[in-house]
């Protein structure tokens, strides 16, 4: 083999590790951002029957901003990552503004305009940790 060969081959190689190297990272980037986003649903879960049901009101609502969307609960059906800030006054009567990462249903992505209420769940330990409340807002049409 010559030099150039031997080069070539070293270069072939190198823009394939890099390739490789990008697939990673942005499959990893993709996991934690879904993982964050899955967060509202395991507090959900968590709060179960514990949680203290509560209204909120939108203030606020953004979108991950590389789009990110996925194949929902039902797999027919696509659910994008949303960034909800909501107000509302717990048990204690204070008035609290947080921000909740979920997902909602593209389909349902009008429903969520600013000034539009919404049910929450309020941890029992935390009035600062909520998560939307499943049983009583739609977040997924089931198709």
């Amino acid at each position: 083999m010559t030099w150039w060969n031997i080069t070539l081959m070293v270069v072939c190689l190198v823009v394939c590790g890099l390739f490789a190297l990008f697939g990673v990272l942005a499959i990893a980037s993709a996991k934690s951002s879904i993982k964050a986003y899955r967060e509202d649903e395991r507090n959900w879960k968590a709060f179960g029957s514990r949680g203290v049901a509560a209204d909120a009101r939108i203030v606020r609502l953004g979108r991950h901003p590389q789009r990110l969307t996925k194949a929902g609960n039902y797999r027919s059906n696509q659910v994008a990552a949303t960034d909800i800030r909501i107000a509302y006054t717990a048990a204690d009567g204070i008035s609290h503004e947080v921000d909740v990462r979920t997902f909602v249903d593209t389909s349902l992505l009008a429903n969520f305009t600013p000034g539009t209420a919404i049910s929450i769940v309020v941890s029992p330990e935390d009035s600062m940790r909520v998560a939307v409340d499943r049983n009583r807002t739609l977040l997924e049409i089931e198709r």
